[in-house]
C-alpha cells in the first residue's frame, strides 16, 4: 500500500485489512495456541524484517483476541508494541521510501487494538517512538484510533495535537473530538474551544503568508485541508453550523457558556 494512498478516515480500511486474510496459524488450535503462534510469527517477523510475517501474526490475533486469557492479552499488548518499536531500513539509494515495507503492519496493527481496553496504553507507548512520532500518517491514524475510547482524560491530549503543524494530525485530532459528540456538554465545550482556537491560528497563519506576499502557499493549503475536518466535528459537538473560524469563535462567544446544545 503506497503510502500517498493512505485515508485518514481510517477504520474501515483497517477493518478490511484484517478481514480480507485467512489466518495463517491452524485452524483446529484452541485460541491460546493459536495466540502463541501469531505471537511468535510476529516476533520472527521483526527479528528477520519480514513485514508479511508480521502482518499474518497480527490477522492471526484478531481471530483470538476476545477469546484469551488476559495473561495472553498482556503478551499480545507487547507483541503490538515490538511492531511499532521496529523502524523502517535505511535507504540504500536516494529517493528510496522503505517506509512503505512496513505501513500496512502498522495499518492492521492499529486496527487490531484501537476499539480495545489496551488500545489507549498501546498507542500512547507507540507514540513515544520518534519514528512513529514523526511518520505523520501513522501519528494520524494512532491518534484517530485514541478517539474510540472517548476517554475524557485524553482531551488535553487531542488539544495539543490539534496544535501540531500538520494537517494529517490536527484533523486526526479533530475527528477524534468528533467522538465525544454524545458526551456530556462540558466535555464537549471544552473539545469545541480546542478546535476552534487551532482553527483561529490555522486561519492567522494563512493571513500572515498572504499579506507578506510570500511564494509559498503551505498555510493557506493547511488551512483548507483543516477546514473541512473541524467545521465536521465542530457540527457533530454543537448541533450548530458556521462557515469559518471567526463564525464560530463568535457563536462560542456568545452561546458557549449556555447548556441548550
Amino acid at each position: 500500500m503506497a503510502i500517498g494512498s493512505f485515508s485518514v478516515t481510517l477504520m474501515a480500511p483497517l477493518l478490511s485489512l484484517l478481514a480480507a486474510f485467512a489466518p495463517g496459524a491452524g485452524q483446529d488450535d484452541g485460541p491460546e495456541e493459536l495466540a502463541k503462534l501469531a505471537m511468535a510469527n510476529i516476533k520472527v517477523g521483526v527479528k528477520d524484517y519480514r513485514p508479511a510475517a508480521i502482518e499474518e501474526g497480527l490477522r492471526d490475533l484478531d481471530m483470538v483476541y476476545l477469546k484469551v486469557s488476559a495473561k495472553t492479552l498482556k503478551k499480545i499488548g507487547k507483541s503490538v508494541t515490538s511492531v511499532f518499536k521496529l523502524k523502517p531500513k535505511r535507504p540504500s539509494e536516494e529517493n528510496e521510501d522503505t517506509r512503505e515495507d512496513l505501513i500496512e503492519a502498522y495499518w492492521i496493527a492499529i486496527g487490531l487494538v484501537y476499539d480495545k481496553p489496551e488500545g489507549p496504553a498501546l498507542f500512547h507507548a507507540a507514540l513515544k517512538q520518534k519514528h512513529i512520532a514523526d511518520w505523520w500518517e501513522v501519528r494520524a491514524a494512532i491518534i484517530e484510533g485514541l478517539g474510540y475510547a472517548k476517554d475524557p482524560g485524553e482531551l488535553a491530549f487531542f488539544k495539543k495535537e490539534l496544535n501540531v503543524k500538520n494537517y494529517l494530525v490536527a484533523s486526526s485530532a479533530a475527528r477524534s473530538l468528533g467522538q465525544y459528540s454524545e458526551e456530556p456538554l462540558p466535555i464537549r465545550r471544552k473539545a469545541v474551544r480546542s478546535i476552534i482556537d487551532s482553527w483561529l491560528q490555522y486561519t492567522k497563519d494563512a493571513k500572515k503568508e498572504v499579506d507578506r506576499k510570500k511564494k509559498t502557499t503551505a498555510a493557506q493549503d493547511a488551512l483548507a485541508d483543516v477546514e473541512g475536518p473541524f467545521g465536521q466535528t465542530l457540527t457533530l459537538l454543537t448541533r450548530k453550523d458556521y462557515l469559518d473560524a471567526q463564525a464560530w469563535d463568535n457563536w462560542f462567544k456568545e452561546h458557549g457558556s449556555e447548556t441548550n446544545w
